[in-house]
């Protein structure tokens, strides 16, 4: 018996996902990028086990709300904001 895999490789998997974004930009985040929604779901939702179904794979793509990812972009902002130098904000504060 094989074990087949349901993340983000999984062509269905990609699918479903396709499906959500779609939702999720049509709800008020028009920016939102694959591959931000897919590292989202690789940090968030399957940091620790991938599914073993596509129903449950499914399930938790489906679940993503639209808060869920701008909590997650505006934790991803404070960290990126961190970890950059003072020359990086050149543009925004002038100089």
């Amino acid at each position: 018996m094989s074990y087949k895999i349901y993340d983000i490789d999984n062509t269905s998997v990609q699918m479903v996902m396709v499906i959500k974004l779609n939702q999720l930009k049509k709800n008020g985040l028009p920016a939102l990028t694959y591959a931000q929604f897919e590292e989202y779901i690789m940090s968030n939702i399957w940091n620790e086990r991938v599914p073993t179904s596509l129903n449950e794979a499914t399930n938790h793509i489906m679940h993503i709300t639209t808060s869920d990812i701008i909590n997650y972009l505006s934790k991803q902002a404070v960290i990126e904001g961190a970890n950059a130098h003072i020359e990086d904000f050149k543009d925004i504060i002038g100089g």
